[in-house]
């Protein structure tokens, strides 16, 4: 990629993140206390999130709906409006759906409130980002940050009151629906400022037409996405105590938020637009952006799991306590399946681009039985540690196969572009052995860690900045389409 073109990715994509880690600081302010001071109480609220996070994942639709503002400028209205009523439609059932279920299997009353509105803010996040996601196509990141870090903002001054005056938990988590209802609102007075939404209070279908399979297949892979990440959650609420899923729970709050945060963020808010874009250019275009993100999120995938397996307990220990201590050998795994991460979401963004979800849905069916049936074996077992390894093992099957199709269609594995991710990741192989070898002495091998990422980072600034401009576009292989 050009300087220019990285230039203005990474100013979207920290934007992006910017926002993210705002309202991710303030939601941990909130509840931070209530993993301090009650385990089992913590643990309730990370089964109420992979509740929420399955329920949501059938209205994460933002790449349908980027896809289909990027192909057709002229009818951004209309598509917005589909979304937006389609969601809201989808949403109510879905909670509706989980009350029922609530009753059904007995919940008392505090269980079925934290759940139900945890759900409930992740519907009205989705329905934020399907109004945001015409700020992505334009490059309005920026915007988007100041308008989501606002209503944060208030929401956790509701929630810091509420801590102050010692109200019950139900009554602080609704701190929640506050911030997303208000980014929804001052999402949609954005949006309509700029004449983004004249067309979401007419009367229309509820989705686009001659795309239905297309939606319902981005629909069935974010399901199943959602279950092979958060099935562990489940097994372990089955099988062990509420105490070990919020051991589990530290790691995807720490480990697991990074992997969300590129994800759904620099993946799915920069990376992809651009990779849609790139489709429309030619298979030549999308095969060189592919290829030089792909080296990038491995690149910094590698980051981040030598912090986790170097710094990450510190991290843990000065936010949750000493009380997680068992959380720590969890951690450490989990910071290896955020690399995996990074690869499958890139490649499987770059498939949804050029329109294949078929593709996508086969290869998540692997994982989605893959975690079932060694998670009945694992977790039962080995707790916390089990669920980790379940999600690296699913992590790494859905790699090989995105991986090995990715190399023949895009040529992802080139020699030229992976030598120097390959010196980095000897750069941090040097520095974990020398942490371990002076793992006895507290300063020392924590300083070497961070002297290694520094290096590391150095190696990765000197590489891109000499990267330059685009070679000249390579012609596809005999047979390759977009």
């Amino acid at each position: 990629m050009s300087q220019h073109v990285t230039k203005s990715l990474m100013t979207r994509a920290s934007a992006l993140l910017a926002g993210r880690w705002v309202q991710d600081a303030l939601r941990l302010v909130i509840f931070l206390w209530l993993a301090r001071t009650m385990v089992e109480g913590y643990g309730l609220f990370i089964f109420a999130v992979g509740v929420s996070i399955i329920m949501r994942a059938p209205l994460y639709l933002d790449q349908f709906t980027v896809r289909e503002l990027t192909a057709d400028h002229r009818s951004q209205g209309a598509v917005l409006a589909q979304m937006l009523r389609f969601k809201t439609l989808l949403g109510t059932l879905m909670l509706c759906g989980l009350t029922a279920f609530g009753l059904i299997k007995g919940w008392d009353f505090t269980q079925m409130v934290v759940v139900v509105v945890v759900s409930l803010n992740q519907i009205m996040e989705s329905v934020a980002n399907t109004v945001f996601s015409l700020h992505r196509t334009q490059g309005r990141q920026v915007q988007e940050f100041t308008l989501s870090s606002l209503a944060y903002l208030v929401g956790a001054a509701y929630g810091a009151l509420a801590l102050w005056m010692h109200w019950h938990i139900v009554v602080v988590v609704l701190f929640l629906l506050i911030a997303s209802g208000l980014k929804i609102g001052l999402a949609m007075y954005s949006a309509e400022a700029r004449g983004g939404l004249s067309q979401v209070w007419s009367r229309g279908p509820i989705w686009p037409r001659g795309h239905v399979w297309g939606l319902l297949a981005i629909m069935a892979i974010s399901l199943l996405g959602a279950t092979f990440n958060n099935v562990q959650i489940f097994l372990l609420k089955q099988f062990r105590l509420l105490t070990e899923v919020a051991y589990y729970g530290v790691t995807t709050e720490l480990a697991g938020g990074v992997a969300g945060l590129v994800s759904t963020l620099v993946i799915g808010g920069v990376l992809y637009p651009v990779l849609t874009q790139a489709v429309a250019r030619g298979p030549a275009a999308l095969a060189r952006a592919t290829q030089a993100f792909f080296w990038q999120m491995v690149a910094y995938g590698l980051a981040v799991a030598f912090f986790f397996a170097t710094l990450g307990a510190d991290l843990m220990y000065l936010l949750y306590g000493p009380k997680y201590a068992p959380a720590e050998v969890p951690l450490q795994i989990m910071g290896l399946a955020v690399l995996f991460s990074f690869i499958n979401n890139l490649l499987n963004h770059a498939l949804l681009a050029q329109g294949r979800e078929k593709l996508v849905l086969a290869f998540y069916l692997v994982p989605v039985v893959l975690s079932v049936v060694l998670g009945l074996v694992t977790i039962p077992s080995l707790g916390p540690e089990g669920a980790a390894l379940n999600l690296l093992a699913c992590r790494v099957a859905l790699s090989v196969l995105v991986v090995g199709y990715a190399q023949r269609r895009f040529g992802v594995l080139k020699w030229s572009r992976c030598k120097p991710v390959l010196i980095g990741a000897l750069i941090l192989a040097a520095g974990y052995a020398g942490f371990l070898w002076l793992k006895q002495h507290f300063y020392l091998h924590r300083g070497l860690a961070l002297l290694c990422l520094g290096v590391y980072f150095w190696w990765l600034w000197r590489w891109t900045r000499g990267a330059g401009p685009d070679p000249a576009p390579e012609a596809p292989a005999a047979g390759e389409g977009a």
